[in-house]
């Protein structure tokens, strides 16, 4: 057998690549040593490094090069040969040092340098790629869609419907929802601690006091607070912001998959639709997945036959960066790889397409997958807790004398009327919302059953299949298998699936009943579809946009609970802790470190105040008020006998109940 005369070369090749990555493991651990002021980690670095440098003989005089400088070399020789491929191991290289950096240097902003540098130049290994394939300049695009008025016409359409949908979701967020949810807030709160920079939080960690849910987003909510204010409509109007743009996502998904009828349909469904409204209107942590989950299949659906790395590049990054919100947005990663087992079984695509997603993903997640694998307890976060087969979800289920598989028929049936009730007449009945009204509106409803039995019976077709699956898989995921089904905010990320079945009846409807009036007129089937399909969206509109909107913006403040804590946390924003002593008697109903309290004084920083006794006025020059609860009232009149002649004022909800007092002492 002949030795292969490539071998060696390759052999060195390798060897030299590894001595490279050996010299930057060397760096970081140089960085983290010098950072925990380690002199054996220093010492440890310079030895890896003296060991990636010289190899054996590199000592001699005869050595012929400098082995670094050959080393050098070849990366050169490697990024002309293909340098595509080499960015993109540099993308991973770049990612694993971000999370090694991460580990030791939690608020550092190094590792979260690298880690988007890491992204960056991923997706600039995907435009070197990209750069053969056949383009059109954007310039040309613009002129040949001004040329198309019907285009036109549809853009505006879509544009308006986009722009009413926004301010829907951003008008008036003080008053509307009128209370703030104990979560939303404490999210919040965080973004707060963020911004004032006196108790940091790690950017790539789980928070161990708030379900083990990830860190990152705190700081889109702090950016969020700096942007339009460090109030609830402040932290809300980012989720506004995603929330409106799923609607022409929506749009262009239903519109690539089925026409403009499907299309129309399901961005005003969604636009009304009172669920989709509220929880794009309460803090950001929870609706960006969803967004998130649209750009992928969007992503997919245009350019799943060009064959483009940049498609796979930023399906994977959306994958990975979404794991930093929301638990929900572990839809993703279920949806996405199910789209690319679908898209590799229908040659599509081939299985390094879906590599590439893996490695995009990766490095877009490298901080948390890390901090997963050295904390494996933090995964599960607030899944575990949700669980409809963990110990304690079974015995708030089914009781504590529960036995399975005994009670098992039980607990089937107890969670399909939960879910099955929510997409039929039902409410929420997660805490964030309201169980008082049904979720959706009759049309909804209705589009949605009868899209579903449309989509069972086409689904061997791309788009049907992929709607049904995302419908199926978020409600078992989001409903099914979790405690005190349903609950809006873990379904939110499997909403829009809804909207795409309804949009698939009225593209079907439309055509069908166009096709029977037009049955010896075929020349005109086009211009009935289009009539028909406006008839049906006008009558559509008509009954689900008074619906919803009296439900969200009229009915549910008169049931919002609760929103003591919200207005306790009004009351005292506007004081500084420098200025007022601040003491809310809320106990044993709500104590003063509430969320909302604690987030919307965090100028103030409240205490908690038992009885009139236990008052301490501030003798520092301070002012002193007190906020009562109803229930504490005669506390709060021993307090004005004490000290008279100070300011009273009475708070008031949405409904016109006497909630607070408040009374500002002499």
């Amino acid at each position: 057998m002949k030795p292969n005369p490539t071998a060696r070369p390759r052999l060195a090749y390798g060897i030299r690549i590894a001595r490279l990555i050996g010299l930057l493991a060397a760096a970081v651990l140089a960085l983290v040593s010098y950072n925990e002021k380690n002199l054996g980690g220093l010492a440890l670095a310079a030895l890896l490094a003296l060991v990636s440098y010289f190899r054996a003989g590199d000592l001699s005089a005869a050595t012929p090069t400098v082995p670094l400088k050959q080393t050098l070399l070849d990366v050169r020789a490697l990024l002309v040969r293909s340098p595509a491929r080499t960015l993109g191991g540099l993308a991973l290289v770049l990612a694993i040092v971000s999370a090694a950096l991460a580990v030791p240097l939690k608020l550092s902003w190094v590792p979260a340098a690298i880690w988007v540098l890491s992204m960056a130049v991923l997706i600039a290994a995907a435009r070197w790629h990209d750069k053969a394939l056949p383009k059109t300049r954007l310039v040309d695009r613009l002129r040949a869609v001004g040329k198309d008025r019907a285009l036109m016409i549809e853009i505006a359409l879509v544009a308006a419907i986009s722009l009413a949908a926004l301010a829907l979701r951003v008008w008036n967020l003080h008053d509307f929802p009128a209370f703030m949810h104990g979560d939303e807030a404490e999210s919040a709160w965080r973004g707060i601690r963020i911004l004032l920079g006196d108790d940091p939080i790690a950017p790539f960690v789980t928070s161990p006091d708030w379900y083990n849910l990830p860190t990152l987003f705190h700081y889109v909510e702090a950016v969020s607070l700096a942007l339009f204010g460090r109030d609830e409509a402040g932290v809300r109007v980012l989720a506004g912001i995603t929330g409106a743009l799923s609607i022409p996502l929506l749009y262009l998904i239903c519109r690539l998959l089925w026409g403009r009828i499907a299309g129309f349909a399901a961005a005003i469904l969604a636009t009304v639709g009172h669920s989709h409204l509220h929880y794009s209107r309460i803090d950001v942590f929870i609706y960006p997945s969803t967004a998130m989950v649209l750009m992928m299949l969007l992503i997919v659906l245009v350019y799943r036959n060009k064959r483009s790395i940049m498609t796979f590049v930023m399906m994977g990054l959306l994958i990975g960066l979404s794991q930093y919100l929301y638990s929900s947005a572990r839809l993703l990663i279920a949806e996405g790889g199910l789209m690319l087992l679908v898209l590799i079984l229908m040659r599509r695509i081939e299985l390094k397409h879906a590599l590439v997603v893996l490695l995009a993903a990766t490095v877009a997640a490298a901080p948390l997958i890390l901090w997963y694998a050295m904390n494996p307890v933090t995964f599960g976060g607030r899944t575990d807790e949700v669980f409809i087969f963990s110990q304690p979800a079974l015995r708030h289920t089914l009781g504590p004398d529960y036995q399975l598989p005994r009670d098992l028929e039980k607990l089937i049936g107890i969670q399909l009327k939960g879910v099955g009730g929510y997409l039929l007449n039902k409410g929420d009945g997660g805490g964030k919302y309201t169980i008082e009204f049904p979720a959706f509106d009759l049309i909804t409803v209705a589009t949605l059953w009868l899209g579903t039995v449309l989509a069972v019976t086409r689904i061997r077709r791309f788009g049907e299949f992929t709607a049904l699956s995302w419908f199926v898989s978020g409600f078992m995921i989001g409903g099914l298998l979790t405690i005190d089904a349903p609950t809006g905010n873990r379904l939110i990320a499997a909403t829009p699936s809804i909207y795409l079945l309804c949009g698939l009846f009225f593209q079907y409807a439309a055509t069908g009943l166009a096709s029977a009036f037009t049955a010896r007129n075929p020349n005109y089937r086009s211009a009935a579809t289009t009539v028909i399909g406006a008839i049906l969206l006008i009558g559509a509109a008509a009954y689900a946009t008074p619906w919803n909107l009296d439900t969200y913006f009229v009915k549910f403040t008169k049931v919002a609970d609760p929103v003591t804590p919200l207005l306790t946390g009004r009351e005292l924003a506007p004081l500084d802790r420098s200025e007022w002593r601040t003491y809310v008697m809320g106990l044993p109903e709500m104590y003063a470190n509430y969320a909302p309290v604690k987030f919307l004084a965090w100028k103030a920083r409240p205490e908690d105040l038992l009885t009139a006794d236990d008052l301490k006025p501030a003798t520092d020059g301070r002012k002193t008020i007190v906020v009562a609860l109803a229930r504490n009232f005669p506390e709060l009149d021993k307090i004005k006998l004490r000290y008279p002649g100070g300011e009273e004022r009475e708070i008031y909800d949405q409904r016109g109940r006497l909630l607070l007092k408040s009374y500002k002492l002499p």
